[in-house]
């Protein structure tokens, strides 16, 4: 599953009866995604992996005469 809320996208994989080491999951967002602040966990069978969002630039207006 893949969740989103303000500030990350959040995945989760349930995986009951599966060790750490047995799971491989690749993850293709197509926002901009804090790397080196991303983070899993892997908790009873269910690997959690947030993806903090990054920064963007706040937009401008252009005044065209």
């Amino acid at each position: 599953d893949v969740n989103e809320d303000q500030n990350a996208f959040i995945v989760t994989a349930d995986r009951p009866g599966f060790e750490q080491e047995d799971i491989n999951i690749t993850v293709r967002i197509p926002r901009t995604v804090e790397v080196g602040a991303a983070s899993a966990e892997f908790n009873t069978g269910v690997r959690t992996i947030r993806l903090p969002k990054a920064e963007t630039a706040p937009g401008h207006t252009i005044d065209i005469a």
